[in-house]
């Protein structure tokens, strides 16, 4: 089975790199063991399965002819030539590549080939250390699976574009259209100026003002949706009460935060961030799609495990509906990066129900009661 990036994996796999400590057979993650020609010598277990052979003889090969897509190659080389010129010193050094499959070809996200359940990477990063024996010296390589976050990119760039236009489309209804019916009153205004007295100009003026106030207010609420500074400085639960005032404020449904507003997990910025652009994309999509009256929102912890829900009283979808658009594949992508478990479901009372549940994994090592709990 192949490591995702967690703390704990990268411990092990930085562990791992001292072969004399470790029976590499029981280590999970891919462990091989580099000639210093570049050929394979030996692999544990899970380098058997990454490598999609049943021993290490079927893969006595150059590692980086069989592992490394050739638009990589030439950076491993390198890395390798460092490891054994340094020799074995107190580091180590890593290097990510795109991985080539047994046909000799680059995997990518849209075509992963399955192994014992599990899936080929398109992108991996190994770490690499030398090691001495009298045999003479090795390159100890340990292999991350770094695909998700390679696609969660991936998905990124794809929906940019998406949400540039969006984000134009905000500013010309809320913002472009309204500052134009402005200058036009402004110019009629300037017309009649020498004409009326003053408490009538004042009257006319009033509402103008109004309307300037409104736009002002309008331009911060939207550059404060799409970049919630205050995460750095407070908390999630403040972030997302704010992002649903925001969208209470502004759209027709009534959205409603019954979260804990004392709660401060997660204490990290990015699993923060994350989490709140999953909240913004399911709001975005209920405000949308849902033909709801009313959204409701709730973080709440019990345990180590947080809940982040979302969840509506629109048209709903039906079990088993496939997730297939960009922002749902955008917030899948998030939960996997940060170790969450996400599901799109009916929700109880009817509408649509998101849900994503994350650990907090400095205080426990189990994934058993997040996954009863959403299952």
């Amino acid at each position: 089975m192949l490591a995702t990036p967690t703390h704990e994996t990268e411990e092990t796999c930085d562990n791992a790199l001292h072969p004399h400590i470790f029976d590499l057979d029981h280590v999970e993650i891919p462990i091989i063991l580099i000639e210093q020609t570049g050929a394979i010598a030996a692999m544990n277990e899970c380098g058997l399965a990454v490598l999609q052979v049943n021993d290490t003889s079927q893969a006595r090969t150059d590692f980086v002819d069989r592992c490394v897509a050739p638009s990589d190659q030439r950076d491993v080389r390198e890395t390798i030539r460092k490891v054994l010129e340094r020799g074995e010193e107190d580091r180590s050094f890593k290097v990510r590549f795109r991985w080539r499959n047994r046909s000799g070809t680059e995997n990518d996200a849209s075509h992963r080939q399955s192994i014992d359940g599990g899936a080929t990477p398109s992108t991996m990063e190994a770490r690499m250390r030398a090691w001495d024996t009298d045999e003479g010296p090795f390159v100890v390589v340990s292999l991350i699976d770094r695909s998700k976050e390679s696609e969660l990119n991936q998905v990124v760039a794809n929906i940019s574009e998406n949400e540039r236009c969006r984000i134009g489309e905000d500013l010309h209804d809320l913002v472009a259209s309204r500052i134009t019916a402005i200058s036009i009153r402004l110019q009629n205004l300037m017309s009649r100026i020498d004409k009326e007295e003053p408490d009538q100009l004042r009257q006319s003026l009033s509402p103008i003002l109004d309307d300037v106030w409104s736009v002002s207010c309008d331009v911060p609420s939207l550059s404060h949706t799409l970049y919630p500074v205050e995460i750095a400085d407070t908390s999630l639960a403040e972030a997302l009460q704010n992002l649903v005032n925001t969208f209470d404020e502004r759209h027709e449904p009534t959205f409603q935060y019954l979260g804990d507003p004392f709660e401060e997990r997660p204490d990290d910025v990015e699993t923060a961030t994350h989490l709140y652009r999953i909240a913004y994309e399911a709001l975005n999509n209920a405000l949308h799609h849902a033909n709801a009256n009313h959204v409701w929102i709730d973080l709440s912890a019990a345990g180590d495990i947080l809940e982040l829900s979302i969840w509506d009283d629109g048209r709903g979808i039906s079990n088993g509906t496939s997730s297939g658009g960009l922002g749902l594949h955008l917030m899948q992508c998030r939960a996997d990066v940060i170790g969450a478990e996400l599901k799109v479901m009916p929700a109880p009372r009817g509408g649509t129900l998101v849900r994503c549940l994350w650990q907090n994994r400095c205080t426990s090592n189990t994934d058993d009661g997040m996954r009863h709990t959403l299952n």
